[in-house]
C-alpha cells in the first residue's frame, strides 16, 4: 500500500550565481555559508543571488504550482511569479509507483537592494502549503 502523506523536504542552496549547463546541470558559483558578506553602509547591492533549493513532495501533489518570495527578515524583496513544477520521472512504471517525487528550483534575482543588515530568507508557497528556509543567511 503506498504511503499517501510522506514528510515534505526543502533544501536551500544560497550562491552568488547560478548557471544552467549543458546535459540540464547546474553550476553553482560562490556558495555561501552562513553569512552572505557585504561591506560600506545600506544599501547593499548583491549583483546576483543565486538560489537552488530541492522539495520532496508527496507523488499526488505534483503538478502543483510554486511561488518563490525573497525576504529581508520579514519585509519581502522579490516575489515571483507562480511557475508550475511537473515531476520527471524515467518511466511510466516509476510514477504509478511512485510515494514521493523530488523538484529542484533554481532562482537567480539580479541587483538585490538590502536596506539594513539582517537575516535573508527565501519562501515558497507549494499548493496551499508554506515551506521555507529556517536558517536563512545573515548579512
Amino acid at each position: 500500500m503506498k504511503n499517501n502523506n510522506p514528510a515534505a523536504f526543502l533544501s536551500v542552496i544560497y550562491a552568488e550565481d547560478l548557471r544552467q549547463e549543458v546535459d540540464n546541470k547546474i553550476s553553482l558559483i560562490g556558495i555561501f555559508g552562513g553569512v552572505i558578506p557585504v561591506s560600506g553602509d545600506p544599501p547593499y547591492i548583491l549583483p546576483k543571488l543565486g538560489i537552488f533549493a530541492t522539495f520532496r513532495l508527496p507523488a499526488f501533489q505534483v503538478p502543483v504550482e510554486i511561488t518563490a518570495k525573497l525576504k529581508l527578515d520579514e519585509e519581502v524583496l522579490l516575489e515571483g511569479a507562480p511557475m508550475t513544477a511537473r515531476a520527471v520521472v524515467a518511466n511510466a512504471k516509476q510514477a504509478a509507483e511512485a510515494t514521493a517525487v523530488d523538484i529542484t528550483l533554481s532562482l537567480v534575482a539580479n541587483n538585490v537592494e538590502l536596506k539594513a543588515l539582517g537575516t535573508v530568507r527565501v519562501e515558497f508557497l507549494v499548493g496551499d502549503q508554506l515551506y521555507g528556509d529556517q536558517l536563512g543567511r545573515r548579512l
